[in-house]
């Protein structure tokens, strides 16, 4: 497994929604 790679995903999702919703 490899967690930083699912880290960073989940880091770079996180930023994503986070974008969406404050529209």
């Amino acid at each position: 497994m490899n967690t930083d790679k699912n880290r960073l995903f989940d880091t770079q999702a996180r930023a994503v929604f986070e974008s969406l919703q404050s529209k």
